[in-house]
Order: structure tokens, then sequence, then C-alpha cells
């Protein structure tokens, strides 16, 4: 029997989910549609607001405008923890008259897309030549008037209202009209009209808007034409909320992807429930973050928070935090519900401060952590103080008939210590326990008990905690029936030379703890048997990736683990070999003079499927090749990859009895970013070479000013001709109204424009990222932002030529030996491609190792610039 395996192990990680994200989302597009009349220098902003039920936190929605079936614009969201997403659709003048479509992405899952219709009517008839019979009609011109669409306008906290304005000027010429809104707030905007006289335009009432009675007047030429009123109930800061709304919060706590989730539970008790709040996190005073809630009709609050600064991408710093209800209104008053939280050094999170124990050490206090586990070292000694409150506790003032608070400390459900002590007058208490190398390690839960009422309220483990491996008879049961049905695959080999690569994940045994290895058994015919012992995460899961190729014989094949003398079957997979014997014509059997090899010769050539490999952080990727060797006989090539004059993996590889080839390797993990050469080798012959990049991201920040982001065009040749320029920063002089869309719009150096979009964050902070990649043209580009009516700032992208000193590392590292001559020529290439140096394409060969002397003293400053490629140039064209 003749079975190669090769078998790569890599352990999933869980992500760990919150149970509340169990139940599958249901996301909501909201979008009104309908048809939008575009004139010249005008733009309308139309709100689109995504709500979706048993929202995931990590989940951003993608909003896309269609047109004509192409993707024409794409809209990443911010984050929200309530489900509740809104963006605003900016349409200008840019758009041309036909059917788009507004389509959501949440998850991988697209939603229907919704219709809307461009017009652009009005311009095209202001673009065309007059002719006498439009000056007939404009003779029937209509009277000056105006008309508002809503009298009565109110505005909730999540959506705002599009008050329609339109009518006639009464004049027959083109221009524009002047609208002013005077009241509580004050606004004005200018509508084009054509030459018919007609205007329309839309006025965004959002949250800004106090309420009250507003005077709306259409004015030409300083002259008022028309005049309407309307009001506006504003919701969000003037709807009245009782001067006592009272109630409780709660919280705790879970670790979801690696971050640390807070999680908020309240009760509001209040005859007029507000129809949202506002919840704070302030640290010494000063607000941390917030975040909006909308309450059940029992009061109920239910809501969570990541406590990451996505803006200084870090998590929050240790410390006292304090978690505040209040009113959702610009002044933002508190209820007065609210509770403590600490964050420790470790960043993980105390969610209870009423309640647990602190451990005493070094002088210091701190909070000790549910689980959390102590030294059990001979000599040992913690010193515990044990606290809580009673709600209930009734003190009677006379110790002789006071009930006492017992305080038990558990092992295995066996009690070990029981302390009795009396609480204050409002039912608070403290008992300090020593903890010494007389008690037993292992993990204790401790109880509280009151009037017959026990209550578990912390536990720690003295000593490494040791995972019970004793299982009844109905636990082994209940595992049994959460282990998944086996996986199983069906392999046909049609061809002579093929390979597969099947994955197999698992859970192993619930008492395998994730420092244990899990061992894992293949099966196949004949007696095959071999065994693999594989570490679990966290969560116990792993995969097992099996390569299978043409040389395993048939049959059925199966996976399985074994722990504690238990075995699970995991894997399936079943190989049929298809491949059909031929009556192959061999010429030279009946033409004698003749060689197949000279009729159908093989060349020597190295063809890679993916040249450009993504870094994955400490997980392999595989690399796809194909080829043939001239020449061959028998026996295996070899493929080495280099780095340099270093030789860092080799593989052998079968081939076929013409001499093609085509196989998958594996490459390591401990690679990093750059360029990296692939050498085949037969019958110690370098047939072919080629090379292949690791990306190295490249990312820029930047903010708005005046000094110029630049990029070389060399900058694009180890990130896969790809920049991401990242764009952060506070609006200045921001206010919580402002809260919203930041419409971004790139200048290039042809005159073309491009707009994109992102939301505002917390404290009016933004971030986004600009991919520029290779295709972009030389210039300099200019990026400006505004929000609303506000011009948020501008920067300064200037895209140039190779940078001379990129070109003179790659040639000192060809000096060093770092690169081999093969991969100086291409970089040298690919400059030549971008115009940066000028002489005709250069190959390997062309180069001797003598003109590395030569090289370096260019790299010393000795030799110039020029006469170095002039040098160059003539030596390859010679």
């Amino acid at each position: 029997m003749r079975v190669a395996i090769v078998v790569a192990i890599s352990v999933i990680f869980a992500s760990g989910t919150y149970a509340a994200f169990a139940e599958e989302p249901i996301p909501e597009l909201i979008f009104e549609g309908g048809t939008y009349e575009i004139y010249k220098g005008s733009q309308i902003l139309v709100p689109i607001k995504i709500q979706v039920e048993n929202h995931d936190h990590r989940i951003i929605p993608i909003i896309t405008t269609i047109y004509e079936n192409q993707v024409i614009k794409t809209t990443s969201l911010i984050p929200s923890h309530s489900g509740t997403f809104q963006t605003v659709l900016l349409i200008n003048d840019n758009y041309k008259t036909g059917q788009y479509y507004i389509q959501m992405e949440y998850d991988g899952i697209k939603s229907t897309p919704e219709p809307f219709t461009i017009s652009r009517d009005h311009i095209e008839k202001q673009d065309q030549p007059r002719t006498e019979t439009i000056l007939n009609f404009l003779n029937q011109r209509q009277e000056a008037s105006m008309k508002i669409s809503a009298d009565d306008i109110t505005v909730d906290f999540s959506y705002p209202y599009l008050l329609d304005v339109s009518g006639y000027v009464g004049q027959a010429d083109d221009g524009f009209a002047f609208i002013e809104v005077v009241g509580p707030k004050s606004y004005t905007n200018q509508f084009p009209f054509d030459d018919l006289g007609h205007f329309q335009g839309k006025i965004i009432i959002d949250r800004s808007w106090p309420s009250g009675s507003y005077t709306i007047t259409g004015l030409l030429h300083d002259v008022q034409f028309a005049i309407d009123q309307f009001t506006v109930d504003n919701r969000n800061q003037e709807k009245t909320i009782p001067d006592k709304i009272t109630g409780t919060v709660e919280l705790d706590a879970v670790t979801s992807d690696d971050f640390e989730v807070l999680l908020i539970k309240g009760k509001l008790q209040v005859d007029d429930m507000p129809a949202s709040i506002i919840i704070r996190v302030l640290k010494d005073g000063s607000v941390i973050d917030f975040l909006t809630a909308e309450p059940q009709t029992d009061g109920t609050v239910d809501t969570s928070l990541v406590l990451y600064d996505y803006s200084l991408r870090s998590a929050w710093e240790s410390g006292l935090y304090t978690v505040e209800f209040g009113d959702i209104s610009k002044d933002h008053e508190s209820y007065n519900i609210m509770t403590d939280f600490i964050i420790t050094d470790t960043g993980k999170i105390i969610s209870n401060l009423i309640e647990g124990a602190k451990l005493f050490e070094n002088d210091s206090e701190k909070f000790l952590l549910s689980g959390e586990i102590l030294d059990d070292s001979d000599g040992a000694v913690h010193i515990l103080n044990v606290f809580g409150q009673i709600d209930n506790y009734v003190n009677l003032g006379n110790d002789e008939i006071q009930q006492t608070i017992d305080v038990s400390m558990k092992l295995s459900d066996v009690e070990i210590k029981k302390y009795s002590l009396y609480a204050k007058s409002d039912g608070e208490y403290s008992m300090p326990v020593i903890i010494d190398s007389s008690w037993a390690s292992g993990k204790y839960d401790v109880y509280v008990t009151y009037n017959d009422v026990s209550e578990k309220t912390f536990s720690f483990n003295l000593g490494e905690p040791i995972d019970d491996v004793i299982q009844t008879e109905e636990e082994i049961e209940v595992i049994e029936d959460e282990i998944l049905p086996p996986q199983k695959f069906d392999l046909i080999f049609d061809e002579v030379y093929t390979k597969e690569l099947l994955n197999f994940n698992s859970v192993a045994d619930r008492n395998l703890s994730g420092s244990e290895k899990v061992k894992v058994t293949l099966e196949g015919p004949d007696g095959f048997k071999q065994n693999l012992y594989l570490n679990v995460d966290s969560d116990r899961q792993f995969n097992v990736p099996v390569l299978v190729d043409e040389s395993w014989v048939d049959g059925d094949y199966k996976l399985s683990f074994n722990y504690d003398g238990g075995i699970t079957e995991f894997g399936k997979f079943t190989i049929t070999n298809n491949k059909v014997e031929s009556n192959v014509f061999i010429l030279s059997e009946h033409l004698s003079t003749v060689s197949p090899d000279l009729v159908y010769p093989a060349t020597d050539e190295l063809l890679l499927e993916n040249d450009k490999l993504p870094f994955t952080h400490g997980s392999p990727t595989y690399l796809k090749l194909s080829g043939g060797v001239a020449n061959y006989n028998s026996g295996d090539i070899e493929i080495q990859i280099n780095k340099g004059d270093k030789i860092l993996s080799v593989f052998k590889i079968k081939t076929m009895p013409n001499g093609k080839f085509s196989d998958i390797v594996k490459i390591s993990s401990i690679l990093k970013p750059g360029f990296y050469e692939i050498n085949s080798i037969y019958d110690d012959r370098n047939f072919a070479t080629s090379e292949f990049l690791i990306i190295q991201q490249n990312t820029i920040p930047a903010q708005f000013g005046s000094q110029p982001i630049k990029i070389s065009r060399d900058m694009f040749e180890e990130s896969g001709g790809l920049v991401k320029v990242k764009l952060t920063g506070p609006i200045d002089n921001y206010e919580f109204a402002d809260s919203g869309m930041i419409i971004f719009t790139i200048l290039r150096p042809d005159g073309s424009m491009e707009t994109f979009e992102t939301e505002i964050k917390k404290w009016g902070y933004f971030a986004y990222e600009i991919p520029v990649t290779s295709k972009w043209q030389d210039g300099t580009y200019i990026v400006s932002a505004k929000l609303g009516e506000k011009n948020a700032g501008h920067m300064y992208l200037q895209i140039g030529d190779y940078d001379m000193e990129y070109i003179k590392n790659i040639t000192h590292n060809w000096i060093d030996g770092e690169i081999s001559t093969f991969q100086y020529t291409n970089r040298l290439n690919t400059a030549l491609e971008n115009n940066a140096i000028t002489f005709h394409h250069i190959e390997s060969k062309m180069i001797p190792n003598w003109f590395k002397n030569t090289a370096k003293l260019w790299i010393d400053d000795t030799l110039s610039k020029d006469a170095f490629f002039e040098s160059l140039r003539f030596l390859t064209s010679s």
C-alpha cells in the first residue's frame, strides 16, 4: 500500500459570541424611494435607516447604490450596539437621469434592492437652446407661489423629516430663489428655478430644530414673492420628562473576541415612559462614552457596550467608572440612576462592587476577580476581606437575639470553613479571612446565608484548577447528543495527477482543557493507521486539513479522536480512482526514425497561479504552481524557496511522464512580508525561476492640514499595489447636533471628482481609509470634507515618481546578497515600466557579478546616479 499524507494543523479560535446574539438577526432597510428632481448646483440629502433585530455588534451593514447593474457607490457604517444605523444618500447634479437602487448587505446577506428615480429634465432644458415655441409658452407662466409639504412636523431622535418646498417665482428667467426660514432657528438656502420659473428643494428638519412656529419666505432679488408657516414638535428636546424618574441599573461583563463587553440592564419607574434615554459612562467626572437606548413599555433597559476606544485603537485604561442614565435632550439631565464598575490593571471588568472580596497584598488591596487563582505554594498566605450588603437586613439592636450572617467556604460542595458575623444597621457586612498552607488546594465557592436564604457571591481557586474527569452516565449521554455528525467527502480521481485539500473541524471532549492534547487517529484500507496529537483552543475546537492525492488507495477513511478511553468519529472520506487506461499510440514503435520528444518537445517553465500572498500573522498560506521540464526521464523535481543566498524551504514534486507538473506547496508562517525567489531544479539543473510576494500592508496615517501626504510609486511594490491612507481626526467646534455623515470629496488631477462618506463617531471623531492603488495617476489630489454646512477640513495627497532611495536600497541589498540578481533585475524592470529609469528590458544574465563593484561606488556616493545608470545601460545594451 502506497500512502502519502500531508496534515497541516491549525487551531480555530472560537468567536466567543455572547449568548444574546444566538438568535438570527433580522435587518430592515428603511428608505422612502420616489422620484427626485435635480437642478444645477443643487443637492438632495435622503435619509437611510437600518434597524436590526437581534443585532450582532460585530457586524457592520454596507449600503450600495446601483445604476444600470453597476455598483457606483459603497458606504460602510460605523459599529452600533443598539442595532440602529443611520446614513444619508447625497444626490447632486452628477447623477444621470434613470432608475437607481439602494441595497443593504448585512453579514453577507443582501436585501431586495429598493428603487428610486433621478430626473434631470430641468438641467437638460437649461442646456438646450431656446426656440420660439418655448418663448411663446413662457408667456403663459404661472403666478408667483410657494408650497410646503407639511404644516405640522414631528421630529424623533433617529429619523429627520424632509420638508418639500416648491413653487413659481413669477418670471421667465433662469436663476435662484432665496428661501429664508425665521423662528427658534434661522435657516437660508437657494433653490434654482428653470426657464418656466419653477423651483423645488428639500429642507432637512432634524433634532437640531427646536420646537416652535416658523415662517418661511420666498425672495427673488430681495423682493418677497411668497410666505408660509409651519410648526416643529421636537420630541428630543422638548418632550416633558417627569421631575422624578426612579429605577435601578445592574452591570455584568463578558469577553467576546478578546474584547471586554459591559452588559447594562436597568428598570425605569415612571408613568410617562421616555421614548429614548442616554446612557453615559464617566471617569473622574468626564464623559468617556455614551450610547442611547429605548426602554420597553415596562421600563426595562437592556444594552451593551464594548470597552474599546476605536479612535486610539486601544482598550480602556484601568480605573473606576460610573454608568449613569439620563435625559436624551440637549442638556442630558441625569436621572440619578447610576452604578460603578472597575477595570483592573489586566483589563478585566469588575461589575459588582456591592459584594465580593478584596485581596490584601503588598500593603494595598484590590478586588478579587471571580475564579481568580491564588498561590498555594508552601508558605503562601492570603488575606481576603469578604464584604457585601443584605437588602432585607433587620437590626434588632440586641446581639443576644440578633440573627447572624453566615459566610461559608465550600470545596467541591463540602463546607470547609464557616464564619458568623453581625452586619451594620444598613445591612453592610465585612469579614477578614486568612488563607494559609492548612487550606486544601481546589476551587472554593463562597456562600452568604441570612434568614435561611443562601446565595453564592463569588468563587476563587487555590492553586491551578483541576478539571473533574469523573462523569456520570447521564453526563456522558448529554455529551454524545451534542457531538455533530461526522463530516463526509467523496473523492473521485479521474486524472493521473490530482490533489484535494480536505478540512475537518471538531470539538474535543468537554473535560479536555486547553493545555492538553487530543489524540487524532486517521484509519484507512488494509489496516492503515496514523496518530496525531493536536492542541485545542480554549473552546476545545481544533481543525485538521488533510491533503489527499492520487497515490492514496481506493477505499474508506475515517478520522476520530480519543480521550479518556472514549472514541469519537468526526470525519469520513471515500476515494475512488476512475483513471481511464487508454490504448496509447507510441509513435517511436511504428516509426523508428522519429522520436516523440522531437515531435512534442517539452519546455522549461515555472508558472505561479497566485504570486501575491497575504501576510497571515502566524498561519500558513498555500502557493499553487505548475510548469514543465525539458528532457525529463524519471524522478521528482525539487522546488526551492530562497531569500537572497539562503535556502528557506525545499519541496519534492511528482512529475508526469511528459515532464509536466502541478502542485500546491505550503508557505511557512514564519516568512515575513517581502519578495521571495522560487527555483525549480531537475537533475542538478535550475531549469526555471520565478518569485512571489508576501504582501506588506502599507497604511499611512493622515489628518487634515496643509502638509501633503506623499506617495511614491515604489511604495506600491511590496504592498501588492495598494496603499491605504487612513484619515482620522476630530471635527473642529463639534457639537452634539452635528452628528451625522461626513461627506468627503476627492478632486483628481484630471479634474474628475469622487465622493464618499462615513459616519461621525462619538465626540466628533471620524476615521476613513482611502484605498490608493497603483492605477491612480501621478499628480496632486485634494481631499475635502463637509459636515452638513460646515467645512470639516481638507488635505493634499501627492503621487509621484519612484523614490531613488528605494532603488538605492535594493541595490544595496543585491550587493549584500539579500536578494538575487534575478530579483534585482525584476525591481529594476518595474521601475523601468514606471518611467523611473530609461533603458531596455533587463535580464539577469545581462548583469555579471563583478558589476556589484560599480554599484557599490554609487551606494558610497563615489559614483553619480547618472554615471551608474549610464554604465548599466551600456552593459545591458551590449
